[in-house]
């Protein structure tokens, strides 16, 4: 069972790796904000957002998904609106009901956003998404809660 698990962890590790070289060497599907914050960024795959984009996703009904875990969400809250969904656990593992719940909550044909602490497991979880789960666009809220809190906006528990 430990030995199971360690395969599972390293291979998931491998795996970010993987994807993580593939998004920093290939800018080509990854759309980057507007310079203007106010506006809605357009295209697809994965496209990083700010704050402020962010708001004018959620005016516009866009999903919002916390991947934190739940200890996470009890410490901060959550941006208003947010859809909780833990994506990795702590020790790396894929959630494994994420697909069944990810898919009752933010269909593949629609735009959907993903947040975590820093933007950092967002931007692995997107990368996934896209070219693993068939989503079209994924939004990654760069710098993640943590920023939001900085900038004294809003949370719920």
């Amino acid at each position: 069972m430990i030995k199971d698990t360690r395969k599972t962890v390293l291979e998931f590790l491998l795996y970010a790796v993987v994807i993580l070289t593939i998004s920093a060497c290939n800018t080509g599907n990854v759309n980057q904000p507007p310079t203007n914050q106010a506006e809605i960024p357009t295209g697809t795959g994965v496209v990083d957002i700010s704050n402020d984009q962010l708001e004018l996703l959620l005016d516009k009904k866009v999903t919002l998904i916390d991947i934190r875990r739940p200890d996470e969400w009890a410490q901060t809250g959550v941006v208003p609106g947010s859809k909780k969904l833990t994506f990795f656990s702590s020790t790396g593992a894929i959630n494994p009901q994420l697909v069944p719940e990810l898919k009752k909550i933010a269909p593949a044909e629609k735009p959907v956003i993903l947040i975590c602490r820093t933007g950092n497991r967002t931007r692995i979880a997107a990368q996934i998404l896209t070219s693993q789960l068939g989503y079209h666009t994924v939004y990654n809220v760069k710098h993640g809660i943590t920023r939001w809190l900085a900038e004294d906006r809003p949370t719920v528990k």
